[in-house]
């Protein structure tokens, strides 16, 4: 009755392995009740854990990769979450707590084609029909203007405006600083200078 699924993304692959749910009719290829599951990054340690965490997992880096990909710059999780990624330079830093007392959170920072690889190796498990098992995502929520208010890019679009205004006003008050020279010549000064140039060429 056991099942065993693997799924394998380039950097990630994860194996789940379960029984059918035969209370809500499954059929015998389908997993409904998670046994156990594991993970395997590669250059990092084999993870393992319960349900709960798995689903933390599917949950907190399809939310992240969901805002990365709207170009939000956003942390999911906090320290008392099991699961929490947030961005840490140009990498990302996915922390896993574990509920045993004494073990400390493990730490792993994943470059954008890690976390590519990763959010696609969640979401076969996520689309498998094979796999019936309630994750509890909210993924389909649509994204509000506050989750694309950013105080930064918010300042950016109100200082370009006030920058060009800046400098056009003192490029106009460098303008009217510059004396200019209010004489007009006398034309007759300049006729008698003309007659008088030929005469002295014969002089």
């Amino acid at each position: 009755m056991q099942l065993s699924y693997l799924f394998n993304q380039g950097f990630a692959r994860l194996e789940i392995n379960g029984i059918p749910d035969l209370s809500l009719g499954h059929s015998p290829e389908t997993l409904g009740i998670i046994i156990s599951w594991k993970l395997e990054l590669i250059g990092f340690h084999q993870l393992e854990g319960k349900k709960d965490h798995l689903c933390a997992l599917i949950d907190t880096v399809m939310k992240y990769s969901r805002y990365s990909i709207s170009g939000i710059t956003r942390s999911v999780g906090n320290d008392s979450s099991l699961i929490s990624i947030s961005p840490v330079q140009s990498c990302h830093q996915l922390i896993l707590r574990s509920t045993k007392e004494g073990v400390a959170p493990l730490k792993i920072m994943l470059d954008d084609a890690e976390l590519c690889d990763l959010t696609r190796c969640l979401d076969q498990v996520r689309l498998d029909s094979k796999i019936s098992i309630d994750w509890g995502l909210t993924l389909n929520n649509t994204l509000s203007k506050r989750d694309f208010y950013n105080p930064l890019t918010y300042f950016s679009k109100l200082a370009i405006p006030l920058i060009a205004s800046a400098s056009f006003a003192i490029t106009a008050m460098l303008f009217l600083l510059i004396p200019f020279s209010t004489e007009i010549p006398n034309s007759s000064d300049t006729l008698d200078g003309a007659q008088q140039s030929p005469k002295e060429k014969t002089e």
